[in-house]
């Protein structure tokens, strides 16, 4: 079966995985409430409020792309810092099951949208200082995943952070496995950041020891402040 999966997704790209989420249960959003709990949200959360600070007050705006019901961002708002958090995902299902259950835990300050990764038109360049993914890009396949960086990048002014399956070596496009998309991401990068823009940083298995994430899982952190993004009008 696993090869017929792959070569389905070498055929047709990212749509089979865009319609599976696009048409999520909202039942089977329901049963992952509990997730919240998963070991590497805090330790997450923690990498991507380090170094930022409010300026005259105001709050810094963090976007997650492929945000799911809103697990990260339920405990990014928990923190103290004053927070402007917005969360995209494909699944309609996932944004109203979301909206409720934040809703439901209090959290009040958390916007969640209905949107591709790819197409971020909604969000203006540099409009948010972070914008992260958790085991998103790992559905975004080689004909849809230069955009989706592209946009990410146009959004973000800061800091990008990416917690996906890095393989030294691998393609820029990357090759499909059972755990989804593996790619060079230090590669993909450099097609828009410069080198010394990107900071690989292997995640413990303790925080994530499912499938192929203890070999492969990693943090991509790119540094956008000296505005050196290649191609890309700031």
């Amino acid at each position: 079966m696993f090869p017929v999966q792959r070569a389905l997704r070498f055929l047709f790209g990212t749509a089979i995985d865009e319609k599976r989420f696009r048409h999520r249960d909202p039942a089977d959003v329901r049963l992952g409430f509990s997730n919240i709990t998963l070991p590497h949200r805090e330790w997450l959360a923690d990498r991507i409020i380090q170094g930022l600070n409010a300026n005259k007050g105001e709050s810094l705006h963090i976007v997650e792309i492929g945000c799911g019901w809103g697990p990260n961002l339920a405990v990014l708002a928990r923190r103290e810092q004053a927070l402007q958090l917005t969360g995209v995902d494909i699944s309609p299902a996932s944004i109203l099951e979301g909206r409720k259950r934040l809703q439901e835990l209090g959290l009040n300050g958390i916007t969640l949208l209905e949107m591709k990764g790819d197409d971020l038109n909604i969000f203006a360049t540099d409009s948010a200082n972070v914008v992260f993914t958790d085991a998103m890009l790992l559905y975004i396949g080689p004909d849809k995943i230069q955009q989706t960086i592209q946009e990410m990048i146009r959004v973000a002014r800061d800091r990008l952070l990416f917690l996906e399956m890095h393989s030294k070596g691998a393609s820029p496009g990357g090759y499909y496995m059972k755990d989804g998309w593996i790619r060079d991401y230090e590669a993909l990068l450099s097609l828009f950041v410069g080198k010394d823009a990107v900071h690989l940083e292997k995640i413990s298995p303790r925080l994530r020891d499912a499938g192929r994430w203890p070999k492969y899982g990693t943090l991509v952190e790119v540094d956008l402040t000296n505005k050196t993004k290649k191609g890309i009008s700031s």
